[in-house]
């Protein structure tokens, strides 16, 4: 692959429209891990330069008795070969399927299909991915379900704090990326929310969406292992909230909980700060 390209939303697209036309439901796949990410920066930020790259496309997948039958389907429609981890492989991947050639002679794209992003609930992905419209090349427009941004950055900040093979910088530079991409995801959703007062119950959903999110980056970032990971990194989820003013939804939560998780998640990063200080004068 060329340096400095990726797979982009389009390609995406072209392959579950593929799949699409030879019967498969592409509802049954959520878009996560790089590709994900690289989609809601687009999509997000079109001004700017894209923080990260991907070659990969990772899908979640739920696994009812006889998943092998859709992927030979995705594998046969997309041109390229299913392999199924034997148990002799300690693998958290359902399958993959290998493309040939695809960005060039001898330059595959491989495509994992796991039951979830490391360090995150199946359940809760499922719940919260969204529906996207996506333009594939023949300039149909697919709608492709991908993971919730939040999701995304703490999924990426999940892999750094717990698998050593993602502890470096590239890990934290997306983490950096996602952080924009999120902030500006709520303030959008913010900015829907207030346009359509009208529409109670479009309303309600995008005012849930948004507070939710901020919750989630509250509560998760006010955990031990999160201190310690600001500590460690001096990434801050919390980076990702908007202000009252960029995101003027649910008044009580501004007044009341958000004061509160704040001065939590600030007491927790003095609590790591002292370990690491008894840590450093007991050697």
């Amino acid at each position: 692959m060329p340096p400095g390209s990726s797979l982009d939303p389009q390609t995406i697209a072209d392959l579950l429209t593929r799949f699409r036309d030879r019967g498969g439901d592409p509802d049954r796949l959520i878009v996560i891990g790089g590709a994900a990410s690289v989609h809601w920066a687009v999509a997000l930020m079109p001004d700017s330069d894209v923080p990260f790259r991907t070659v990969d496309l990772d899908f979640q997948m739920q696994a009812p008795h006889g998943f092998e039958k859709l992927l030979e389907r995705f594998a046969d429609a997309v041109g390229g070969e299913l392999a199924l981890p034997g148990r002799e492989h300690h693998t958290p991947e359902l399958a993959h399927v290998e493309i040939p050639d695809f960005y060039g002679p001898s330059d595959n794209l491989i495509v994992d299909f796991l039951p979830g992003p490391y360090g995150l609930r199946a359940h809760d992905v499922e719940r919260r991915a969204r529906y996207v419209d996506v333009e594939a090349g023949d300039g149909r427009v697919l709608q492709v379900r991908m993971a919730h941004p939040v999701h995304l950055l703490v999924g990426t900040a999940e892999n750094y704090m717990r698998l050593p093979r993602y502890r470096h910088e590239a890990i934290l530079i997306r983490v950096d990326g996602l952080i924009s991409v999120v902030r500006r995801y709520l303030g959008q959703v913010a900015q829907e929310a207030a346009a359509s007062r009208g529409d109670s119950a479009e309303n309600r959903r995008m005012e849930r969406d948004a507070r939710w999110s901020m919750q989630q980056l509250l509560r998760l970032s006010a955990k031990p292992a999160y201190a310690d990971y600001h500590r460690d990194t001096g990434r801050d989820l919390t980076d990702a909230i908007p202000t009252k003013d960029e995101a003027p939804v649910d008044p009580k939560f501004w007044a009341s909980e958000y004061p509160q998780r704040v001065a939590m998640i600030r007491a927790r990063r003095q609590a790591s700060l002292q370990r690491q200080r008894k840590g450093h004068r007991s050697r």
